[in-house]
């Protein structure tokens, strides 16, 4: 019986410490689970992101195409990243922008103006500048580069951006 015994207990420690190696096994399993499932679910935003950015693209070279009206910023004179909420005024008339009108800038902005503000932004992609810039030349401007922008957008509480002159 004393051997009956020992080989029992034998028995019962080989499977308990084979059951913690199963319980490590099925935890690192299920964790490499998880980081597959995150990387699939970080891949698809990407994916979807780079969707929206071409979706937002081909609708700014269309609101160029559809002749929106070139602003520059009404303080600087200078071109400017649209910002949500940003006044549009045009200088000549001394009024904003019409309600749902299109504003550009040489930067690649475009934006609707929506209850007096620049709304809807759509930003031409950096696969899509040549076309942007042979549209530009077809109106007679020059896509603005780097230089001639703030390295980021400043927004403040009440910015404003007036049209641009048709000078060249």
């Amino acid at each position: 019986m004393k051997t009956a015994h020992i080989a029992l207990l034998g028995a019962l420690l080989v499977a308990l410490s084979n059951g913690e190696n199963i319980r490590s096994l099925t935890a690192k399993s299920a964790q490499t689970g998880t980081r597959k499932t995150e990387h699939k679910d970080r891949v698809k935003r990407d994916k979807e992101r780079a969707r929206d950015a071409k979706d937002l693209s081909a609708t700014a070279l269309d609101r160029y195409r559809q002749n929106c009206i070139m602003v520059l910023d009404q303080t600087t004179g200078k071109e400017v990243y649209f910002a949500p909420g940003m006044t549009a005024i045009d200088s000549g008339l001394g009024r904003s922008v019409r309600e749902s009108a299109a504003v550009c800038n040489k930067l690649g902005d475009t934006a609707l103006i929506v209850n007096g503000v620049m709304e809807e932004i759509a930003s031409v992609d950096a696969e899509d500048l040549d076309k942007l810039a042979a549209i530009l030349e077809r109106r007679g401007y020059r896509m603005a580069g780097p230089s001639s922008a703030p390295a980021a957008p400043k927004p403040s509480p009440s910015p404003t951006a007036s049209p641009k002159p048709k000078h060249r």
